[in-house]
């Protein structure tokens, strides 16, 4: 970190999903993103093990801003079951909840656009797919994905409007 804090073009950048306090005290002078991964907390207490719970990651967004760090939000993963919508529309009331007005207006950006978030999403073929290779991949059928795609970002503007999709897959 002492390394991009003298590089005015250069910027560190990692993702995490465990709260570690102790780079609070490291002084990044905004040369350094830390991207929090969040998903709702049914599917995290399935797959997020041993990891730090969804409640500690959003205190920590602001505590991390006011530390100096470019504070991100990584929504993933999206997992599609019964109610995954209900999940979702949970933690971007939580999120709101937990992150001050300074965080928002300093650590996001609303640029997303329709037209962006089409081109990010590749069109998927018609029917169930199956490819071969290292393991079995099983697509969506047609549509389906892209419905998906489109019904949480509607939760997003709805919920977090803050919040700039930059790509979604």
């Amino acid at each position: 970190m002492t390394l991009f804090r003298g590089l005015p073009t250069a910027k560190a950048s990692f993702a995490t999903k465990h709260v570690n306090r102790g780079l609070l005290d490291w002084d990044p002078r905004k040369r350094t993103r830390v991207r929090f991964s969040l998903m709702s907390e049914r599917t995290a207490k399935l797959l997020d093990l041993r990891t730090s719970p969804i409640a500690e990651r959003l205190a920590a967004l602001d505590d991390f801003r006011a530390a100096d760090y470019e504070v991100h939000v990584n929504l993933s993963p999206v997992v599609v079951h019964d109610g995954w919508l209900d999940d979702w529309r949970e933690l971007l009331q939580a999120l709101g909840d937990a992150v001050s007005s300074p965080t928002i207006r300093r650590c996001t950006r609303r640029t997303g656009s329709p037209a962006r978030r089409t081109c990010c999403v590749a069109p998927q073929p018609a029917g169930d797919q199956t490819q071969r290779g290292r393991g079995t991949n099983v697509r969506y059928r047609r549509g389906l994905e892209r419905r998906l795609l489109d019904e949480l970002l509607a939760l997003v503007d709805q919920h977090s409007p803050y919040l700039c999709v930059r790509y979604a897959l």
